[in-house]
């Protein structure tokens, strides 16, 4: 008797970056991040194996950004930290300290100079 399954396989990722900086061997410094606010894949995994497979894909929210120096990593830490959630859940006493911290992602990589060249809101592929 074949017994035939049926997996459904979901995986969501949030809020990823890919960051890419050339090497320092290179006559131009660069640096680039790729950001993806969602990512979600869902398929139906069949056995035995039919002819064929279904999936779907949809991403949501990308950007792609430059910039042409390199960022120290202890000033790009203290820019991208999570000290803003501390200052929120700190509340007024917070709010009262300068940390100088920028409140989204957008504003973080405009000060370390970095210009968003591409975005997408969504895209679904079946």
């Amino acid at each position: 008797i074949d017994k035939s399954t049926i997996n459904n396989l979901f995986l969501t990722l949030s809020d990823c970056n890919i960051d890419y900086t050339s090497p320092e061997e290179f006559a131009t410094a660069s640096r680039t991040i790729f950001r993806v606010g969602e990512v979600r894949l869902t398929s139906n995994i069949v056995t035995p194996k039919g002819p064929h497979s279904v999936f779907k894909l949809t991403v949501a929210d990308a950007s792609v950004n430059i910039a042409n120096t390199r960022v120290r990593h202890n000033e790009e830490n203290q820019n991208l930290s999570c000290a803003n959630v501390v200052q929120f859940l700190l509340g007024r006493a917070g709010a009262q300290l300068n940390y100088g911290i920028p409140p989204n992602f957008e504003q973080a990589i405009s000060r370390m100079n970095f210009v968003q060249v591409a975005s997408m809101d969504c895209l679904d592929s079946s």
